[in-house]
Order: structure tokens, then sequence, then C-alpha cells
């Protein structure tokens, strides 16, 4: 390194001088007998220097370096301004003569002290030194061409003889060893550079960044040639003493100008390189770190210039192969065939701006949707000639949109649903009705058995219903003690009507089950559920086997299943003899939305619904799967210790209470709901008044001549809604007793009936025994 190499020479020569005087060894102080010496001080100040320079410079980004060079260089010039102080004042301090030895010229009048011209280049070297140090580096720089000159001068002057280059003022003679120690100095400063703003960088001497360190040596040879010129045939001293010194420092100004020009211009470009360089790295630092692949296009040579390392990420597939050996045809190997056509339009057509989603194959087989934009870039004649493109994975956006557009379908068909479900809840009320009707009129056996075909055939539907519902919108949970057995014989046989003949169901249960706490509604939904997800994992056949079992679940166990708390459960296991799961599939099983299935025969929300529910229910399911052997969920349900009580068997007729001639008005858009409601109210001894939609029932309530116990009102109605009508009643009659019937599990008029203080509800289709009851009920609140 240049300018360490440069101050190490003259902390070398310092040292030497320091030596020289404490010796008494002349050759150490003038190197020629007979010339001026370098003084004790001088060497001081040409060791602290030196020093204060290399640290800064070998430590240069390091503060604690620069404050120790900086002090070192400003003790140095301490001891310069002093010595400039005695020569001003004329006063001796006596500090020059300490430790030294009269071995200089008589020329010298004071020994020991340094010269007046040594004491200026030494506050000059030290400014370049402090300017380096703390960051101002051409400035430096500068003050490091003025040493250079003095020193140039000075040397030049013992080489060729010319005496007036080092000693033209009385006290001012510069030894041979300073002025070579200043040339050094010089050389140490102007060879220092800055890479980077905050961090000082010595440069080589060849170095390619600094090539005008070149010129400055052949300028010194030049300067040494010319005067070796003069000597050798200036023989009879026609040009002189005088004209030698001119020439050479005319020969010297020229050198060092052209150093110093140089040098500018080359700080200049250096600069100007530097920008450059720092404006590449930030471009490549965004484009090599953007989430997109950023590529260049050729246009002219239609080959690919550069694309940016995230190409790997979503292509999966090294950028060497795609830089390399470039083609459209190897590219659209990697599109999906469905997309590879209009792929391809757009890659011929890049002499304009466009954009296009595609999707691309990956080695393993995943599919990506790419979103591509093109940026033509045309010359001054107008000619496209390259052409930049961003592309953006969109696959994660794009599984977005199909789940929101899902959500949207799930939430129009639960819509449909529900209108669909108050439509067959009106039609199965008054069937239900009519049974217990016929009940009453006191049956045959044949004709009583053929009743109770019709209410299971009701009460199917409507448990058909609720399933609907429970999967579309979702309902509130009915928990009671639920026989397993009762359950799984109520599922297995809606899957004996779905699953088709390929399907063998196998169901194995233990005689002992434990009951369990549950809503039984939502607990078939999870088995349907999960069967028919097993039926669709064997597109050609096989067997889906349902066992059953009580299990108690330990500290092993509970280990082995995160979050699952100890106790009894019935455990549920559905296996199938199916093509199992991926293990990567596997890991998102119960994520909502995902499926494996082709468009149109999954939703995704089968398996997610099952989980939540079970989780609802306090309970866990795990699932284990083996590609090629099919797969197995377990499905852990809390045990209740819940004793059903066994109800006597009475006559319905006895249990049922009656009426005492109160009025009660019924309101419904259903003309058979309410025939149906007016018979077998009127047959328990209530007195019944019939409106077909809520503005009817409000007129019919304040224009009846006798006082109405209780209103029976439909919650889905036109004109006026049951919560309307509910809300005008109260504005009239605060005391207004209601029951509300609908169609629909829960609905938006409910909730503002609730909110309106409705107490009593009935879900459609109901029974005699609760319309009964609830009406006895509402009766005897005050």
């Amino acid at each position: 390194m240049l300018p360490v190499a440069c101050a190490g020479v003259v902390l070398l020569l310092g040292v030497m001088d320091i030596i020289g005087w404490l010796s008494h060894t002349e050759f150490l102080v003038a190197i020629i007998p007979g010339l001026a010496t370098m003084k004790f001080n001088t060497a001081l100040v040409f060791i602290l220097q030196a020093l204060g320079l290399v640290i800064v410079c070998h430590w240069s980004g390091v503060r604690k370096a620069k404050v120790l060079g900086s002090s070192l260089t400003l003790v140095a010039m301490f001891v310069a301004a002093l010595t400039l102080l005695e020569y001003a004042t004329n006063l001796s301090l006596g500090v020059d003569e300490l430790f030294v030895r009269d071995f200089s010229t008589p020329r010298d009048a004071y020994p020991g002290r340094m010269s007046m011209s040594t004491a200026v280049a030494a506050l000059v070297s030290g400014a370049g030194i402090l300017l380096i140090a703390w960051g101002f580096i051409r400035a430096g720089r500068v003050f490091g061409s003025f040493l250079l000159v003095f020193g140039l001068f000075a040397l030049s002057g013992y080489i060729y003889g010319v005496e007036d280059l080092y000693a033209l003022p009385a006290f001012s003679t510069l030894s041979l060893n300073t002025s070579f120690s200043y040339l050094m100095l010089g050389l140490s400063l102007m060879a220092v550079r800055q890479e980077k703003a905050s961090m000082v960088q010595p440069g080589g001497l060849f170095s390619d960044d600094l090539p005008e360190w070149r010129s400055v040596v052949l300028w010194i040879a030049m300067v040494m040639l010319v005067g070796g010129l003069i000597e050798q045939f200036d023989t009879e001293g026609i040009v002189g003493e005088r004209l030698d010194a001119v020439l050479i420092v005319a020969i010297t100004a020229i050198a060092v100008g052209v150093v110093v020009w140089t040098s500018g211009r080359r700080e200049a470009k250096y600069r100007l390189e530097e920008a450059i360089r720092e404006r590449e790295a930030q471009l490549r630092l965004i484009t090599e770190n953007m989430p997109q692949i950023v590529w260049l296009f050729d246009a002219v040579e239609k080959k690919l210039l550069y694309v940016n390392p995230n190409f790997e990420k979503i292509y999966d597939r090294p950028r060497e192969s795609l830089l390399q050996g470039f083609s459209f045809d190897a590219v659209l190997e990697w599109v999906h065939p469905a997309d590879r056509e209009e792929r391809m339009r757009y890659l011929q057509n890049h002499d304009q701006f466009s954009e296009h989603t595609y999707r691309i194959i990956r080695p393993d087989g995943s599919i990506r949707y790419l979103h591509n934009k093109n940026l033509p870039v045309s010359d001054e004649s107008g000619q496209v000639v390259r052409v930049v493109g961003i592309t953006e994975d969109i696959t994660e956006r794009k599984k977005l949109e199909e789940q929101y557009m899902r959500s949207q379908r799930m939430e129009s068909i639960g819509t449909l649903a529900g209108g669909i479900a108050h439509d067959l809840n009106n039609t199965l009320t008054p069937i239900r009705l009519s049974c217990d009707r016929l009940r009453m009129m006191k049956p045959t056996a044949d004709q009583l058995e053929s009743i109770k075909i019709i209410e299971q055939r009701v009460e199917s539907g409507a448990k058909i219903l609720r399933q609907v519902l429970d999967f579309s919108r979702g309902a509130p949970r009915d928990m009671s003690s639920v026989d397993f057995h009762q359950l799984v014989d109520s599922v297995t046989g809606i899957l004996g009507r779905t699953l088709p003949r390929s399907i063998t169901l196998d169901v194995q249960l233990d005689g002992d089950l434990w009951k369990i706490n549950a809503d039984a509604t939502q607990i078939e939904q999870v088995l349907m559920n999960i069967c028919l997800n097993a039926a669709d994992a064997m597109p050609e056949g096989g067997t889906v086997t349902l066992r059953a079992e009580n299990r108690h679940l330990d500290k092993v166990e509970m280990r082995h299943n995160p979050g699952a708390k100890g106790g009894d459960y019935i455990l549920v296991k559905v296996s199938d003899t199916g093509k199992g799961i991926l293990p990567d599939n596997l890991k998102r099983i119960f994520e909502p939305f995902f499926t494996t299935k082709e468009p149109g025969k999954g939703t995704g929300l089968g398996l997610a619904t099952a989980y939540s529910i079970v989780q609802s229910h306090g309970g866990f399911i795990t699932v284990d799967s083996e590609v090629g052997r099919g797969t197995t969920f377990s499905i852990y349900l809390p045990s209740s210790d819940t004793k059903e009580e066994v109800e006597p068997e009475n006559s319905q007729e006895e249990e049922l209470p009656r009426g005492s001639g109160e009025t009660i008005l019924v309101v419904d858009d259903e003309p058979t709901i309410l025939d149906s409601m007016k018979m077998v109210l009127e047959f328990h001894g209530y007195q019944v008044l019939l409106a077909c939609d809520g503005r009817d029932g409000l007129e019919t309530y304040t224009g009846s001549p006798r006082e109405i116990s209780a209103v029976i009102t439909d919650m889905m109605m036109p004109e006026m809604d049951g919560a309307a009508m509910i809300e005008a009643l109260r504005e009239k009659d605060p005391r207004v007793r209601i029951i509300g019937i609908s169609g629909v599990v829960d609905n938006g008029a409910m909730t503002r009936a609730r909110k309106l203080g409705v107490r009593h509800f009935i879900n459609k289709p109901f029974s005699l025994d609760q319309l009964l009851g609830e009406v006895a009920a509402v009766l005897e609140e005050n």
C-alpha cells in the first residue's frame, strides 16, 4: 500500500536521525558528511506525522484511530509552530540544544533548530493528514502536491548542485534526508484515495484506479534527466547555477501541474465511475430482491440478457438454463398446454405494451398462475431494441379469488336453502298436525301404523332440511344426551340410499357405547361428510368401515394429541380402502376450501365443517393415511353420564293441555297451516281467529270485539313480516302474548322478535303437543 509504505520510509528516516543524534553518529544525521543535518526536533516531527498517517490509513473506519492519528499530528504541528515563533521573535528556548552535537557546516547559526522552511512544510503536511483523517480526501491530496513539489525542488538541488533549490534564505537550509522525507510524505498524501464517503482507502503505485502515479514517476525521471544533461554538457558554465535552478524549477512545476491536472481528471472520472457503480449496485439490489421476476430481452438479437434470481423460486428451474439456451420453444414447454397458444402470441408481439395471465407447470407437477407485463424500450429511430418484463406469481391471489367466489356461492346456496326450507316446512307442518288429529280419532291398528309412517317421513324430511341449513348457513346447537347407536342407525340409513353400489358400508359398534352430550344433527353431519369423503376416494369401489368403541384417554394418548383433555370418549373411526392422501395434502386436509377434487366436485368445506363441529363439542379429529393403502379418520367425542328419563306411556289425549275458551289469533300466509291450526286448537278448547299476513293480523287484533289472549304468528310473510307486526302490536298493547313460528331455524325476523321480548318460538314442522304446550305456557305468563 503506497501511502503506508511511503510513511514507513519517513518513519525509518526519523528514527535513524534520532539514533544518530543520541549516539553522535554523523552519517545518520547528515547522510553525506559536510552537508546540512536533519535536526532532532525535525526527526521528532517526522516520526509523529508518519505514525499519524499510518494509523489513519490502516484503521480508516475506526473513530479512535482517527482521534489518535490526529492527536499525534497536532503535537508535531505544535513543535513546528513553536519553531516559527522562535524565528519570528528571535528567541531561543534552548530545547533544540539538549541533544545536539554540531555536525553541520559553519553556515548553520542554530545547529539544533529545524529550518524555517522545514517548519512551514511540517504545518502543510500536518494539515494534509488532518484533512484526510476526517474525510476531506481531495483537499488533503492538494496539500500533498505542495509537499511533493517542495521535496522534489530540494532533492534536485542536492543531486545537481543547485544550492538555491534547498538553501535560498538564511537559516532555511533543508538537509538531504529532510528533502527526501518530504518527497515521501507528499507521495503518501497524494496516493490516498476514497472508495466510500466515510472510509479512507490507500491506493497502490501501479493500480488501475491511480494512473496519475505513472505520470509522477515519468515526470520525476524527466526532471532528473534534464538536470543530468545540463551537468553533462555545460562543462564551461555557460548556463550557470542560477539558470540550472530556473530550468529544473520550470520543468518540475510543469510536471507537478500535469500530475495535479491528471489527478483532478482522474478523480472526476473515478467519482463518475463510482456513482455509476453505486447506481448499478442499487439497481441490482432492488431487482434481485423483488418478489417478481424481472427480465430484460434483446429484441434485435432475440436473446435474454438478464433475469433476476426470483425466477428460480417461482419456476423451480436454474437461471442458467434460461440465459444460456433461451428459445421461445423452450419457454413454451413450461407453460400449461391450454395457455401456450395465447402465451406465444404475446411473446411474438413484444413491440408494444401488453399484459396477460398464464399458467406454468413446475418440475414437481404443481401449477402456478403468473401475470406478465411487457414494457418495450425504443431507440431514437423508434425501433424497439429492448423489452423489460415483470412477471408476478399470483397463485395465492387466484386461490383467494376462488375461495371468495365459493363463499359467495355458498351464501347464495344458504339463501336458497332458507327459502326452500321455509316452503317445505310450511308443507310438512299441516301434514304433521293432521297426523296428530287423526290419532285423536281413535284409528284402527292398520290406520295407526300408516299414521306412524307418515310421521316418520315428515320427521325425516325435517331432519334433511335442518342438515341443509346447518351446512349452508349454520344454526344454534341443540344439545341433548344422544344414544350413539340410534345416531349411527340414522346415518347409515341415509348413506345406504346415497353411496354408490360399488361402495360397501361396514358398521362395527360396541354393544355398550356410552352416551354423548351433543347436537345429534350436527354429529350426523360430521359422519356423513367423512363417509362421503371416503367414498369419493374410491371411484372404482371399495369399503367404508365405520367403527365405534369406548375409549379412556390417558396421559400417554394426551401427549400424542395436543389440546386433548383426559377422560372418557367415544372413539369413532371411519376408514376407506382408497388411494390415500399425499403427505403435503395431509397437512392441509382440514383447511377451509382446500380440496384435491376436480372443479365442480368439491367445495373444500366438508372436512373443515366436520373439524369445526367436533371442536365445538369438546372433541378432536386425527387422520392417518398411507398412499395406496387408504385413510382413517379418528373422531373423539366426550362421553356423557346423563341418563334419559323414561316417561310413562300414557295416552296423548290425557297429557295434552286444554283451553278454557281463550281466543287465539293465528297469523300465517299458508292457508293449509291456518286451517290445520284452527282445527286442532278449537278441538282442544280454544277460540281461533285467522289472518293471512302481518297487516291483516294487526287489523284483526285491533278490530276484534273480544279479548285476544295470545297471538301465534309466522315470522316470514309478505307485505308485513312477523317482527314488524309484533312491533306494531307492542305499541298498541305492551302486554300482548306472542308465539313465533318459522320454517327456518334462525333468521333476522326471529332475532328482531327476541329483541322485542318474545320468548316463545316453535320451529316448523311442529307436533300438536309442542303447539299446545307453548300455548299453555304463554297463557300462564303475567
